[in-house]
């Protein structure tokens, strides 16, 4: 796939990367939450995929409409109240909830679940770890891979991959 072969995706996650994409087609969008300073918009635009982006950074929403994508302005956490588009295939959530408290991931995991279509997939990636570390306002939870299958599970989820073998993170691609 020339998206995966050409791109910088640390190798650690790029088995997770190939099982998200085995789940969308092409006539489908892909939702991208919090898109962080990454460059997947752009291969999976390029790839054919529309891609539409929910971010709360004005300097990276006007970065991404600049560059003629569609954004939906909101937080992670407010997901059940934005306008979202009707033909979603997939949503990627990266790190999006690498600074997100253990009941707030649970409630983002329950929208999600309604938000995503049958046969549709979920990525997303958590700090591996145990506790949580506090800094100012900003959390920094930590999770078990035992914790998220539970999480994930309780959720309906059907469980693709999880892949906690990276020595500071988990991923996961599940569908509904």
């Amino acid at each position: 796939m020339e998206l995966l072969e050409t791109s910088d995706i640390p190798p650690e996650v790029l088995h997770s990367v190939q099982s998200f994409l085995s789940f969308v087609n092409i006539d489908q969008t892909i939702l991208v939450i919090g898109s962080g300073a990454n460059t997947l918009p752009d291969k999976f635009r390029k790839r054919g995929f529309d891609v539409v982006i929910v971010e709360d950074n004005p300097e990276r929403i006007e970065k991404w409409r600049g560059e003629g994508y569609q954004v939906i302005e909101g937080a992670p956490a407010a997901l059940g109240t934005l306008r979202l588009p009707k033909v979603i295939g997939g949503i990627w959530a990266g790190s999006a909830f690498e600074h997100t408290s253990e009941v707030d991931l649970e409630h983002s995991l329950e929208v999600l679940h309604l938000i995503l279509p049958n046969k549709g997939a979920l990525f997303f990636s958590v700090p591996k770890g145990t506790g949580e570390v506090r800094t100012g306002d900003q959390v920094t939870q930590f999770y078990s891979e035992a914790e998220i299958r539970k999480m994930l599970e309780d959720r309906h989820f059907t469980i693709v991959l999880l892949d906690a073998q990276a020595p500071s993170i988990i991923t996961a691609v599940v569908s509904r």
